[in-house]
């Protein structure tokens, strides 16, 4: 039942944050919404931020369990990923909009990072790679997708698929030359 409660307060401050910012919501508006009380939120929750950091690391874990479960395609994944980023766009900016860009990069990080191992796990099964050379081409490809996700935020609509393809491209032929390179070096 826990679970349950949880996910119910995230539906309800998904919902409010199709409507007002983040920094118009408060806990009475999301326990009212999901038809709980107020101990209840606490019981499960510090703060609104905790929630929505509960609710995001839950979303995530569960899109790259199913795309790891899936057909083994990360391009594919990732630009399923990218269009339901897409149509919560409204959600996203609401609460890009309340949150500082310390606490916003670190929300960040926890959505790219998953979706960058996906990645990277699909491209370099089989090289033999040190955990430092896994570690800068992971934080380089993190970078690389954060910015691309706050050129969405800052941009007037929803990333275009082809563009996002583009990058995915762009992406894969960067992993192909760095193990090339490091073939080579062999």
């Amino acid at each position: 039942m826990t679970d349950f409660t949880k996910t119910t307060l995230a539906m309800a401050l998904e919902d409010l944050l199709y409507k007002k910012s983040l920094g118009d919501i408060t806990v009475s508006d999301i326990t009212k919404r999901a038809g709980v009380n107020r101990q209840t939120f606490y019981y499960h929750f510090k703060n609104i931020f905790d929630l929505l950091k509960w609710s995001t690391e839950k979303e995530i874990n569960e899109y790259v369990q199913q795309a790891r479960n899936g057909d083994g395609n990360w391009k594919e994944s990732v630009l399923k990923f990218v269009k339901d980023l897409n149509s919560r766009r409204k959600v996203i900016i609401n609460a890009y909009a309340a949150i500082d860009s310390r606490t916003f990069r670190s929300y960040m990080e926890m959505l790219v990072d998953p979706v960058v191992s996906l990645i990277l796990d699909a491209k370099i099964s089989d090289a033999s790679l040190s955990k430092k050379e896994m570690g800068i081409m992971k934080s380089f490809f993190t970078s690389t997708f954060i910015g691309y996700f706050y050129n969405w935020v800052d941009s007037e609509r929803p990333t275009e698929e082809r563009v996002t393809k583009e990058l995915l491209n762009y992406v894969e032929i960067s992993i192909d030359a760095i193990l090339k390179a490091k073939a080579d070096k062999a």
